[in-house]
């Protein structure tokens, strides 16, 4: 039983981690968007920000912190 506890977790980790690099894609989207028409510049300097933050997050998940991995799973997609 905690073989399947291990590979519970492990599915959650990959799961969670994706949905951050898929978080993460989407502003990347934007920012280029934004860049590309010519937008606002405080527009597009958040946009950047936003997708430096999102990126450093999915670098910093870890396996081990479950908490993170449910916050990240509670939150809607």
């Amino acid at each position: 039983m905690g073989n399947d506890l291990d590979i519970n977790h492990g599915v959650d980790f990959e799961r969670a981690l994706e949905r951050l690099q898929h978080a993460a894609g989407k502003i990347f989207r934007q920012y280029r968007e934004a860049k590309h028409r010519n937008g606002d510049e405080a527009e597009v300097e958040r946009l950047r920000q936003a997708y430096i933050d999102a990126q450093c997050e999915a670098e910093s998940l870890s396996s081990r912190d479950e908490a993170a991995i449910r916050a990240v799973l509670a939150r809607p997609i």
